[in-house]
C-alpha cells in the first residue's frame, strides 16, 4: 500500500502506505543492505547501553505520538501535526512478514517518515496476532537501523468497540507488479479489527520489478518521495483504474507469548543448520550441500578473509573441533514420523521436534518458528532450499551475524 496524503477521521494526515512485496523485493544486493540491521557487539557496558537505547526509544515515541502509552480510538487523534508516517501490508508467512516490516523501516528512513508496523498474523498455523514488540527487540532494531518505527498497538487498541472507522488510501504496488491487477487487493483482517479500511489505488503499470518479478524497494522509495509524480498519476487512476473493492475474510485474535531466549540458549555451538526441507528433493542433495558447507567453513578457518573481504561481517569463530565434526540440526514442516526425518536422523542429524518438546503449549503458538529461526541464525553454516524465503533470510543472518557459510540445496544434482 502506499499513499502520500490521506484523509483519516476527517483530518488531513500525511500518511504514506506501501503494499510492499516482501522477500522477492530482496536480491543478493538487498541482502547485503539488510545486513546493516544486524546487531554488532559493542565494547560498552550492556546495562548502560540498554538504558541509552530505551531512553532514545521513549523519546522517539513521545515525539511521534500524542500519548504512546494510551492507545486512542483513532489514528488521527494519536498522530502529530506536521509529522509524516508510513505503513505497509504483508504477504506470506512469518519470515515474509518480517521482511515487509524491514522494507517499511527502510522506506521510512529514505523518506524521513515514521513506520507504523502491523502485528504478525498467523498464516501457516492457528494462532494469535503478535505485536512486533512481543516478537523482536524493536528499540534495539530501530537504534541499529537509525530509523523510526511504532507498533499498531500504540495507536489503536485492536477490537475496541468504540474505535472510529478510518480510511487509508493505499498504493497497491504488489498487486500491480506481481499480479497485474488480475485480482482485487484484500483488506487484511488485522486492519478491519482496528476499524481501518484500505482504499487501494493502482501505481503506474510500468512500475518496474526486480529479477524475481516483485517491486523494487528503491523504486518504491523514489515514487513515494515524488509528490508531483503521484499527483499526476492520480489523475489517470481516478479516470481509468482504481480504487478496487477489497474482499473480506475471517480471522481471530489472542494474547501474547513469552520469550524463547532460554530455549535457544540450551543448544550449544558449533553447528550447521538445515531448513525448509523439501521431501521431494533426494536426501543426497542435502548431504552434498552439508559437505560443501563443511569444506567452505574449513577453508575460511585455514585462510581467513581480510577485513575488506569480510565487508563488515564478523570473523568466523574457531572451535576446538573441526567443521567436519560440527553437529547438524534441521527444521522441517514434515512430520517427525516421515521418511525424511528418518533419513536425516540416520545420517546423525538432529531434528527440532516441537511436538515432543511441547513447545507450543509451553511458550505459545508463535514460538516454534521463532526458536527455529534463532537456532539457525546462530549456527556457523546453513543449508537452505531453493525458492524458500525462510532459507534465504536465515542464510543471510548466518553470513552477517556469524561470518558463516550459506548454501542452497537444489532439486537436481546435475
Amino acid at each position: 500500500m502506499s499513499a502520500a496524503y490521506t484523509r483519516v477521521g476527517g483530518g488531513s494526515i500525511a500518511l504514506a502506505a506501501a503494499f510492499v512485496g516482501v522477500l522477492a523485493t530482496l536480491s543478493q544486493r538487498d541482502g547485503l543492505r539488510w545486513s546493516s540491521f544486524s546487531f554488532d557487539d559493542v565494547s560498552v557496558d550492556p546495562v548502560t547501553d540498554r538504558l541509552r537505547v530505551l531512553t532514545q526509544y521513549r523519546q522517539m515515541l513521545g515525539a511521534m505520538l500524542r500519548d504512546p502509552d494510551a492507545p486512542a480510538t483513532s489514528w488521527a487523534s494519536q498522530m502529530l501535526d506536521g509529522e509524516k508516517y508510513l505503513t505497509c501490508g504483508f504477504q506470506g508467512g512469518q519470515t515474509n512478514q518480517l521482511i515487509s516490516k524491514l522494507n517499511a523501516l527502510y522506506l521510512a528512513k529514505l523518506l524521513n517518515r515514521t513506520a507504523i508496523l502491523a502485528p504478525f498474523t498467523a498464516v501457516h498455523f492457528k494462532g494469535a496476532y503478535r505485536s512486533i514488540d512481543d516478537m523482536y527487540d524493536l528499540p534495539r532494531l530501530l537504534d541499529s537501523a537509525g530509523t523510526r518505527g511504532i507498533s499498531f498497538e500504540r495507536l489503536k487498541e485492536r477490537g475496541r468497540r468504540n474505535n472510529e472507522p478510518e480510511h487509508i488510501a493505499c498504493w497497491a504496488i504488489m498487486d500491480a507488479v506481481r499480479y497485474r491487477y488480475e485480482r482485487p487487493p484484500e483488506n487484511p483482517a488485522v486492519w478491519r479489527l482496528n476499524a481501518l479500511t484500505l482504499e487501494f489505488w493502482a501505481p503506474p503499470p510500468t512500475f518496474p520489478s526486480n529479477e524475481n518479478g516483485f517491486p523494487d524497494v528503491e523504486v518504491i522509495g523514489d515514487f513515494l518521495g515524488n509528490q508531483t509524480a503521484q499527483n499526476n498519476w492520480l489523475v489517470t487512476v481516478r479516470r481509468d483504474l482504481l480504487p478496487q473493492q477489497p474482499r473480506a475474510h475471517n480471522d481471530t485474535s489472542a494474547p501474547r507469548a513469552p520469550t524463547v531466549e532460554n530455549v535457544v540458549a540450551g543448544f550449544n555451538p558449533p553447528r550447521i543448520g538445515l531448513t525448509s526441507l523439501n521431501a521431494a528433493f533426494p536426501i543426497q542433495n542435502y548431504l552434498t550441500s552439508v559437505e560443501r558447507v563443511r569444506g567452505a567453513l574449513q577453508a575460511r578457518l585455514d585462510d581467513p578473509p581480510s577485513e575488506l573481504e569480510r565487508n563488515g561481517r564478523p570473523v568466523l569463530r574457531r572451535f576446538p573441533v573441526s567443521p567436519r565434526e560440527y553437529a547438524v540440526i534441521f527444521t522441517s514442516d514434515e512430520e517427525p514420523t516421515s521418511d525424511l526425518w528418518r533419513q536425516l536422523s540416520d545420517a546423525g542429524w538432529y531434528g527440532i521436534n516441537h511436538l515432543s518438546l511441547n513447545t507450543t503449549a509451553r511458550l505459545g503458538e508463535w514460538s516454534p518458528t521463532l526458536i527455529d529461526s534463532e537456532l539457525l541464525s546462530r549456527g556457523q553454516g546453513l543449508v537452505g532450499t531453493v525458492g524458500s524465503t525462510y532459507s534465504r533470510i536465515s542464510g543471510w543472518r548466518v553470513e552477517s551475524w556469524q561470518g558463516g557459510v550459506f548454501d542452497l540445496a537444489v532439486p537436481n544434482l546435475s
